[in-house]
């Protein structure tokens, strides 16, 4: 068994993440199971190598942490003390991409884009407050908010050139998924 499931298991038993997370990571998982092709090369050996855990259990107002990695990409877990729990997917070798999966505790009254997107700008500038060196998710947040009125959701906007940004949302019977994706590709 691969150690990331030995570990999302060992998380969901002791009681730290929930059933919902664990589909969607498994989901994850299964997907990028399928898509590394004989051509796509190792993260290892990409321009930027290996991707590195950019959170840890040591910040404030973060209750638990994981960060497992395989040869195609980086999954980091976080819970945060206000209920909110963080997927960071790391992928991509020439174009690497990361998928913040941020679900928020409750289901927000309104569902007009302005706001997912007003979201999305407020989870990255609250993630960036964590440390200083996380304030380029405050650089992204400000890139996102100059072209706030040119997004749509869930579809992947040049936000500058060759950097793409995808904002969508999804919802469960409790609560809803804020999908952040930042990239060097739509």
């Amino acid at each position: 068994m691969p150690n990331m499931t030995k570990a999302l298991l060992l998380q969901f038993f002791k009681g730290k993440i929930g059933p919902l997370y664990i589909s969607l990571l498994l989901l994850s998982m299964v997907a990028s199971a399928c898509s590394p092709s004989g051509n796509e090369k190792k993260l290892r050996d990409c321009p930027y190598g290996a991707p590195k855990a950019i959170f840890s259990d040591q910040l404030i107002g973060v209750k638990a942490h994981t960060f497992i990695q395989d040869d195609y990409s980086a999954t980091e877990t976080l819970q945060f003390a206000d209920g909110t729990d963080l997927t960071l997917i790391q992928s991509g070798c020439e174009q690497p991409m990361q998928e913040f999966q941020v679900l928020l505790p409750g289901i927000p009254g309104q569902d007009e884009p302005a706001f997912w997107v007003a979201s999305a700008i407020r989870q990255l500038e609250t993630m960036s407050s964590l440390s200083p060196d996380l304030m380029p998710l405050a650089q992204w947040a400000q890139a996102i908010e100059s072209q706030a009125g040119t997004l749509k959701m869930g579809q992947a906007t040049e936000i500058q050139q060759n950097t793409y940004v995808k904002i969508d949302r999804f919802y469960t019977s409790t609560r809803v998924m804020l999908l952040i994706t930042l990239g060097a590709q739509p």
